[in-house]
Order: C-alpha cells, then sequence, then structure tokens
C-alpha cells in the first residue's frame, strides 16, 4: 500500500510540474512577444517621431486654412525653435509607443489562440476582431497618460519643459490623475477602427495585389502596406484629430466630450478639418 501510495505523489507530482511548466512557458511567451512588440515600436518612434511633430503641429494649428503646407511648417520649426524641435517629447513617446504596442501587439496573438473555440478557427475574422479590441484596450488604458504628455510636450512651441513638469501641471489643474485619461474615448475608438482596419484592409490588398499584379516577396509588402496606409488614414484620420484636440489642455480646464470636440472642429474647419495631417499619418 505504501509504495502505491509514493507512486501515486510521485505520480501527481510529475502531473503538476508538468502543468506548472506549461503555464510558466506560456507566461514567458507572452512576455517575450510583449518585449518583441515594444522593442519594435520604439525603434519605429526613432526614426518617425519629427513626422509625427509635424502631423501634431498642423491638427493644433488655429488658421482656418486646412492646406497648411508641409514645407512651409517644417521651414517654420525649424527657424524659431531649431532641428531639434523636432525630438521634442521623444523620451516620452518612447515610453507611450512601448507601453500602448506593446501590449496591443503582444497580446494580440496569445489572446487570439485562447479565444477560438478551436485552433483551426484562431484566424477567424471575429475572433481576430475581438482579440484586437481587447489587446487594444489594454494599451489604451496603459498608454493613455503618456500620449497625453507627448501631444503636450509636442505641441509645446515655447521654452522646452520636460515630462515632469506637464505631468504636474496635469495633476494640479485638471483633476489629478483623471487628467491622464483626456482624451481616452477617442483614444480607444481609434485604436478599435485601426486594428479591424489593419486586418480586414492589409489581408484583402495583398491577395488582389498577388493575384493582379503577380507581385512577391519585399515589393508584395511594400504595395500592400501603402495601399492599406490609404485606406487606414481615410477611416482613423477623424479619431485621431479628436484626440489630438481633446488631450490638449484648455483654457477653463474643462473636459470636452469627443462629440462635442468633434463638433467644434467641424463648425471651425469643416469636414476637411477631420483630415489636418493625413499625409503625415498615412
Amino acid at each position: 500500500v505504501s509504495w502505491r501510495m509514493v507512486a501515486s505523489l510521485v505520480e501527481a507530482t510529475v502531473a503538476n510540474a508538468g502543468v506548472l511548466a506549461a503555464v510558466t512557458c506560456s507566461h514567458h511567451s507572452i512576455l517575450r512577444e510583449i518585449a518583441c512588440a515594444a522593442l519594435a515600436a520604439v525603434f519605429t518612434i526613432t526614426w518617425l517621431h519629427p513626422i509625427d511633430v509635424v502631423k501634431t503641429r498642423i491638427q493644433i494649428t488655429k488658421s482656418d486654412k486646412c492646406n497648411t503646407t508641409y514645407a512651409s511648417l517644417i521651414r517654420s520649426i525649424a527657424r524659431k525653435e531649431g532641428w531639434t524641435s523636432f525630438y521634442r517629447g521623444i523620451t516620452v513617446a518612447w515610453i507611450a509607443e512601448a507601453v500602448y504596442y506593446g501590449l496591443q501587439l503582444g497580446l494580440y496573438e496569445p489572446l487570439k489562440q485562447s479565444l477560438a473555440s478551436q485552433p483551426s478557427k484562431a484566424g477567424g475574422l471575429s475572433t481576430k476582431l475581438l482579440a484586437a479590441a481587447v489587446s487594444g484596450s489594454f494599451g489604451a488604458i496603459t498608454g493613455n497618460p503618456f500620449v497625453v504628455l507627448r501631444t503636450r510636450m509636442v505641441a509645446n512651441q515655447g521654452k522646452r519643459r520636460g515630462m515632469a513638469s506637464f505631468a504636474n501641471d496635469v495633476l494640479r489643474d485638471e483633476g489629478g490623475l483623471l487628467g491622464f485619461y483626456q482624451g481616452f474615448a477617442a483614444m480607444f475608438l481609434r485604436c478599435i477602427v485601426l486594428s479591424a482596419a489593419k486586418m480586414v484592409t492589409y489581408d484583402t490588398c495583398k491577395t488582389f495585389i498577388q493575384d493582379r499584379f503577380l507581385l512577391e516577396g519585399v515589393a508584395l509588402q511594400f504595395w500592400s502596406a501603402f495601399v492599406t496606409g490609404f485606406f487606414i488614414t481615410g477611416m482613423v484620420m477623424p479619431l485621431d484629430m479628436i484626440r489630438t484636440r481633446m488631450m490638449l489642455p484648455t483654457e477653463n480646464h474643462q473636459r470636452t466630450s469627443l462629440v462635442d470636440c468633434a463638433k467644434g472642429i467641424y463648425h471651425h474647419y469643416g469636414l476637411g478639418g477631420f483630415y489636418r495631417g493625413a499625409y503625415a499619418f498615412w
């Protein structure tokens, strides 16, 4: 009897160890996905941050004209603020991109696999959309405070200030921690629309280009991404414009709702106002 008990204990221990090992490997896999996505996002924003600065400056300009040329804006920034101004807020931009895209992209694949009722259904459209929405919500919740700070640092055209200085302004004048979630509604919707648009549009464009023009390899990926970017800009740009405006400080420190912000943009600029900075976004 004692040997049987020992054998049972050993068998149970081995089984539990196997489960623990599987869970540990799963956690390591998820962390690896998040880390790789975060590093890729940091590398990308390092090169693209000057373009983001130009896009944000066009979005916040008070001119009623929507045809502000990129060349004139770039010359103006370089002349008045110096070329290093194109990297204003780069530190907080690294944090924002690492947190936002690290979670959004890093959690997408594990969520897609776990949400599918069967492994063979992991590639289904509904599963992809749900996984993108859930992973995007995590990224939006954790990344919104840093995006608020980045937007304000990039929009600042006066004396340079650090991230801590802008954070103190939010905490002191705009409701404490809740101030860091200004523009969250637009951020969340932008994330869902962007994820869904990427998923559906890229695969469709890739298949069409491959069948119609017989492209392969890098050329296929480039033109698929190029065309996809055009459609994504059309769908996401209005929410990006609203998000930027909502994240800026107001004169009386009153929060603006998504609807009120959209009405204000339309009232001052018309429909074209929602596409300010579209070329830079694309």
